[in-house]
């Protein structure tokens, strides 16, 4: 545990932090002669403040050069997604080891917790999260009476409920955002209180994991990172946001997911990972980055200086096929057993069991390519069908077109292989269209996969048979993490990243 005193001193010499401005100039060093040497014999030889001369060294040796060159306690970063956000931080000396927030749904732990957000009928914030999903549900929980009529619990509908709110594109300080039910709300007032929701979690849990009540706003540098497709107008949009929340300028940095992926595979073997992308980083001069998100897939071209740090991005290009594209593939198949209208009858009638078969087939998008898919449907679903079949699910499975493929057993729907990867069909075929339609794809030999759905291994079993022969594909360790740990790495080392960056970083 961190002392308060320990606290005090490091606020007292937080001016007094210039590290790296007055260290090594390299992280890396490499002997012209390629021989190796030993760090003793390079500080006798006085060469160590030579730029030209450079050494290898292991990424323990590296840590000793790269310092961080934030002047707060620790730097902070959050990742808005727009079905899953989330948050993660490291302290400056440790900067390199990037502690993830945790979120519990009562059945597993996540990394990322779903983008869903509950306000009060007086517009004040409730919850965030799975708790906003939760409190929710038994809200808007139903009831019957005698006459068979639904009835709602007290005032349900005054309550605001947004999820899956979280896409820029084209938002402004004027745009406004519809909850479920169809209420409008300012979108800066919604950003802000979700920065802030963040900002109060990062804060609590590094109160909670490092020290006893002592780190305050001011000692953490934070970072927001926004999609590189949607430019200047979502980097104003995100600092007014962030300036309601009440994060100072002087303490905020936003960054594109982009940079901060290649940030992340330049860095990552310091945290006990494989150095492999690292290495294909400084090897290759350019590398594709293919960004599978909730909404959407970015595909963007990185070139590199010979150091392997990022010199330039070029434009990336968008399609909106990402997970949800696949949620919504799923949708369209229960409704070709259910009938047209059943699923958004059963999120009506049933939220909390609605949400329930989302995570469920949350977690089913990352399962074996080559095996029968198992799918809990909530008893619920049954009985929502059974208002249109007498015999519930089994009945509606006989009368559709997978009767004789698909099969229902102890509530669980057992879907083959083939069946399963149709879902992905429409993604992987709009994902390799942007990879070979790129316009800045000559002279890339390298794919780094990063985002949620880089997790699926339908989806990365189906590119590598398509690219294998053009490009080498690498998915690095938590993909699905990149983003959020390379902007907590850019807010410690932002010599990462190139002066001539077009168009990416904003501080």
């Amino acid at each position: 545990m961190i002392s308060e005193r320990e606290i005090q001193t490091w606020r007292q010499k937080k001016d007094e932090i210039e590290i790296g401005k007055r260290r090594e100039e390299k992280d890396t060093l490499i002997v012209e002669n390629k021989s190796m040497i030993s760090e003793r014999e390079i500080r006798s030889q006085g060469i160590l403040k030579e730029k030209s001369v450079k050494v290898q060294m292991s990424s323990t040796d590296e840590l000793q050069y790269i310092k961080s060159k934030s002047t707060r306690y620790a730097v902070a970063a959050m990742d808005l997604g727009t079905a899953f956000s989330g948050c993660a931080y490291s302290q400056n000396k440790k900067w390199h080891i990037v502690n993830v927030h945790h979120w519990s749904t009562g059945c597993f732990i996540s990394n990322k917790v779903s983008t869903a957000m509950l306000l009060n009928p007086d517009q004040t914030f409730r919850a965030f999260g799975y708790d906003a999903e939760q409190i929710y549900s038994s809200l808007v929980e139903i009831d019957m009476n005698d006459d068979g009529k639904i009835i709602t619990k007290d005032n349900s509908n005054d309550y605001y409920f947004f999820q899956r709110f979280t896409v820029l594109q084209n938002l402004d300080s004027k745009s406004y955002i519809e909850d479920i039910t169809g209420k409008k709300m300012k979108a800066i007032t919604i950003f802000s209180m979700l920065i802030n929701y963040f900002k109060n979690e990062l804060i609590e849990t590094m109160n909670r994991s490092i020290a006893i009540g002592t780190i305050s706003e001011s000692d953490v540098f934070f970072v927001l990172t926004v999609p590189a497709n949607c430019g200047e107008r979502a980097k104003h949009f995100i600092r007014k946001a962030a300036k309601t929340a009440e994060i100072k300028a002087n303490q905020l940095s936003i960054v594109f997911e982009e940079e901060a992926v290649a940030s992340y595979c330049q860095h990552m073997h310091l945290d006990n990972y494989d150095a492999t992308i690292d290495k294909l980083l400084k090897k290759e001069k350019k590398c594709m980055v293919v960004d599978l998100g909730a909404d959407s897939v970015k595909v963007a071209v990185l070139e590199f200086a010979a150091d392997g740090t990022l010199k330039k991005l070029y434009p990336p290009t968008r399609e909106n096929c990402g997970g949800i594209s696949v949620d919504e593939e799923f949708e369209k198949f229960m409704e070709n057993i259910g009938g047209e209208g059943i699923m958004k009858s059963f999120a009506k009638d049933h939220i909390e069991d609605f949400l329930m078969m989302q995570r469920e087939f949350e977690t089913k998008k990352r399962e074996s390519s080559n095996k029968a898919i198992k799918i809990r449907i909530p008893e619920s679903f049954h009985k929502t069908l059974k208002k249109r079949y007498n015999g519930g699910m089994e009945a509606a499975l006989h009368l559709s077109p997978y009767r004789d493929i698909v099969s229902f057993f102890s509530f669980k729907l057992i879907l083959p292989p083939e069946v399963f990867k149709t879902f992905f069909n429409k993604t992987i075929q709009n994902v390799s269209n942007l990879i070979t339609q790129n316009p800045q794809k000559g002279g890339v030999k390298s794919i780094i996969m990063v985002g949620g759905l880089a997790g699926s291994e339908i989806i990365r079993d189906s590119l590598r048979e398509r690219f294998s022969d053009t490009y080498v594909i690498v998915t690095p360790p938590e993909a699905e993490l990149a983003v959020l740990k390379g902007a907590v790495y850019l807010g410690h080392i932002p010599s990462s990243k190139s002066s001539q960056v077009q168009c990416l970083t904003y501080t």
